[in-house]
């Protein structure tokens, strides 16, 4: 039963990323009063010379002033690599003049980061000689933190990972978590994100640090907003403490969780959800504080004030795909949320004007009409739309086919657990061990329409099970045999498999 439990969610979780799956659109916007200093004093270190670099792909006004910002930044850092890289471009747009390349201290930068890596490197193997478990720990942090200054961002995870079997407590190992995952996030991977904010999130030390707690879940959320997965975003998210509004420059700021969770909670939340877990919560509403545009947003949407929805949206529009996480999802998020609208706008009713939706949407009505139609390609609303009349028709639903797909489904649900139990009542009975893999209980699953019903389910399992014989014992034994081993009781079933065992 765990096992059929692990590959649904093996295959849901695959479905839901190929659903998912953006292509990322380059877009050019203008953003006038934007100021870029003010912005990139909100954080440190790559992602804000990442977050600038971004907004100088998708803003041309504003591309010179990144460029300096993020020039002044490579050179405070011991990144050859990614100074390279921005003064290579930074050239290109602010001239030679104003840019100047420093391929001198490059080359002594690169020869001191070699030099001081080793270093590094003979200090733990040093200290694992003399089998010091807290110098261990302490030089293996000392290297991680050092390669993720030089952009080494795979080595320093490595060395994280191995400094955790060293932890000396559970709040150093709570840290350890946190640099892996802030490390991940900055390699643009979001790999280790998920499993390190898993282990990190069972730990009862954990909530006894509002601030730690709240960096933890602001990684997690992250990682499912890069996977799509705003559901579950917004719920990491709304629970984070407002004393991390401004600890986490190096990865974001408090106006990005209040953007975040906002957009993820309108394209997630219902009305009353919106209610109760977002305008109603004291701790997220000091956020939305930080985000004057999206809280009157949500509180548009609440109210059903459609016009200040779109008008709102449109507005944020900007926003979103200056952000550098947001900016992949601009479209497919945006297009969430109008359908979210458009959802409970049209839930009550059967048919529907269009010009009527227009002019509470204060929108044209071919762009009322467009909206309409992506949100019906998108399954957001169940409809038709008569495009001469303009009138949007709600989709009857045969509700008595889906009664008999609900029983049939429960049958086969039903089916499958009997299975397993008859399975496990045997086992149990006969006092027989299992010892496959995961892969050879699929694989026995997958032959039982083939062995045909129960007893060939557990036949094809048998020859896989340790100590059993390999003779037809079990059908002696009376009742459904399991490769010799009988089902009757314990001691027929014991004298089968031995008889069954001398056969061979």
């Amino acid at each position: 039963m765990e096992v059929d439990e692990k590959v649904s969610e093996s295959k849901e979780e695959q479905k839901s990323a190929e659903d998912t799956k953006i292509v990322k659109k380059f877009s050019h916007i203008d953003y006038p009063g934007f100021d870029v200093g003010r912005y990139a004093s909100k954080y440190v270190g790559k992602v804000k010379i990442d977050r600038l670099l971004h907004i100088a792909r998708v803003c041309p006004s504003l591309k010179k002033d990144c460029y300096r910002v993020a020039v002044a930044e490579v050179r405070q850092g011991l990144d050859v690599g990614l100074y390279g890289a921005v003064m290579e471009e930074a050239q290109k747009v602010l001239g030679a003049a104003e840019c100047q390349f420093d391929a001198a201290w490059m080359t002594s930068q690169q020869q001191s980061n070699e030099k001081q890596v080793r270093y590094l490197e003979e200090e733990i193997q040093r200290w694992r000689n003399l089998s010091n478990r807290e110098k261990i720990c302490a030089s293996y942090l000392e290297a991680a933190e050092y390669c993720v200054a030089i952009g080494n961002f795979n080595t320093a995870i490595s060395r994280y990972i191995e400094a955790k079997s060293y932890a000396g407590d559970s709040q150093m190992l709570l840290d350890i978590n946190l640099k892996i995952m802030v490390t991940s996030i900055r390699q643009g991977q979001f790999g280790h994100v998920k499993g390190e904010a898993s282990h990190a999130l069972a730990s009862e030390d954990i909530f006894k640090d509002n601030k730690l707690r709240s960096k933890v879940l602001c990684c997690l959320a992250l990682y499912n907003l890069y996977n799509g997965r705003y559901d579950m975003a917004v719920h990491n998210l709304i629970d984070c403490h407002f004393s991390v509004y401004s600890a986490f420059p190096e990865v974001l700021s408090g106006a990005d969780i209040a953007l975040y969770g906002g957009l993820c909670a309108l394209a997630s939340f219902t009305r009353m959800q919106l209610k109760k877990r977002v305008l109603d919560n004291s701790e997220f509403k000091r956020f939305l504080e930080l985000q004057p545009k999206v809280g009157a947003l949500i509180q548009g949407f609440y109210d059903s004030e459609y016009g200040k929805v779109m008008s709102g949206l449109n507005g944020l529009r900007n926003d979103i795909i200056m952000d550098l996480y947001l900016f992949p999802r601009v479209d497919h998020l945006l297009t969430a949320i109008r359908g979210k609208a458009l959802v409970q706008y049209f839930s009550p009713y059967s048919a529907m004007d269009i010009n009527k939706m227009a002019s509470s949407f204060k929108v044209p009505v071919p762009e009322m009409e467009q909206e309409l139609s992506v949100c019906i390609g998108d399954g957001h609303i169940k409809a038709k739309i008569d495009s001469h009349n303009k009138i949007v028709y709600a989709s009857k639903t045969d509700k008595r086919n889906e009664l008999f797909r609900s029983v049939l489904d429960l049958g086969e649900d039903f089916e499958r657990d009997m299975k397993a139990v008859l399975l496990r009542t045997s086992l149990i009975r006969n006092q027989v061990i299992v010892s496959q893999s995961r892969a050879d209980w699929l694989d026995a699953y997958d032959m039982e329409d083939g062995q045909g019903g129960a007893g060939g389910f557990m036949q094809s399992l048998g020859r896989k099970l340790k100590g059993s014989g390999g003779g037809a014992g079990g059908a002696g034994g009376g009742g459904a045999g399991i490769s010799g081993v009988g089902v009757s009781g314990p001691k027929k079933g014991a004298r089968s498999a031995k008889r069954g065992g001398k056969g061979n």
